[in-house]
């Protein structure tokens, strides 16, 4: 009799332990289509130019993404990279706004496991180095999910230029130089000011050493390069690992 309850028990257990699996997986869901279609709605705010508008002139997108501003004054710009499902408002968090609140907090300020991508606050907007995170989201391509293996050649080398624009108008065009997998502890890419340009030149060249894919002309984008920009994310699903993925752009294009 004891058994019989010991096994009813268990089963019990089993099957509210499924429940709450299910239950977690449907909320993990739902919040990624709530997710995705907010930052799709704020992508047609910012960057879409309506067609009764015609040829627009300059600065007309500008000032829908200085409407996606209004909704948060720590939006920095919007990213978008080609050839992948990156296409974000990204946050610089204020200094009384604490360090990782962006990656369970949405654009709007709401708790969302996807989070937002956001700026190291020590690289800022206007420096040489340009830092960015974002979640590698399990069975999805949301957020940073498309590039979290561009660490293999064959990803690596589909990744399209990446578009920084900003709401004061600003547009910069950044290249894919090189890709790495290292510990999250990989102290080296986190520098964020330079003497010169040779002195970045010399960072980046201690980048590739490192690197497991580079663009065929990476030396080249090396010696010529005045800006950086580097996408990080996590490069296992899994949560708690400690392993990322650092997609280094330069603003000097280096491919045939």
């Amino acid at each position: 009799m004891d058994l019989d309850i010991a096994r009813r028990a268990l089963r019990g257990i089993a099957g509210a332990i499924c429940l709450v699996s299910t239950m977690s997986l449907a909320i993990s869901c739902a919040q990624e289509q709530s997710s995705d279609m907010v930052y799709d709605a704020l992508e047609r705010s910012a960057l879409a130019v309506p067609a009764s508008r015609g040829n627009t002139a300059e600065g007309d997108s500008v000032a829908t993404l200085a409407d996606v501003l209004s909704i948060n004054p720590e939006v920095a710009g919007w990213l978008t990279v080609e050839n992948t499902s990156i296409s974000y408002p990204v946050v610089l968090p204020e200094a009384e706004t604490p360090r990782d609140w962006y990656l369970d907090h949405d654009v709007q300020g709401y708790w969302n496991p996807l989070g937002c991508p956001y700026i190291d606050n020590r690289s800022g907007t206007d420096k040489h180095h340009l830092l960015v995170y974002g979640h590698h989201v399990h069975n999805s391509d949301a957020m940073f999910s498309s590039i979290a293996a561009a660490y293999q050649e064959d990803i690596f080398e589909a990744i399209g230029s990446a578009t920084w624009s900003t709401p004061d108008g600003e547009t910069e065009t950044f290249y894919p130089c090189m890709a790495l997998n290292v510990e999250s502890s990989y102290d080296t890419i986190q520098r964020f000011s330079f003497a010169d340009q040779v002195d970045l030149q010399i960072w980046i060249g201690s980048l590739s050493k490192d690197a497991q894919a580079k663009a065929r002309m990476w030396a080249k984008q090396m010696t010529d390069a005045t800006r950086v920009l580097t996408l990080v994310t996590c490069s296992s699903e899994q949560p708690g690992q400690t392993w990322r993925t650092l997609v280094v752009f330069t603003d000097v294009e280096g491919r045939d």
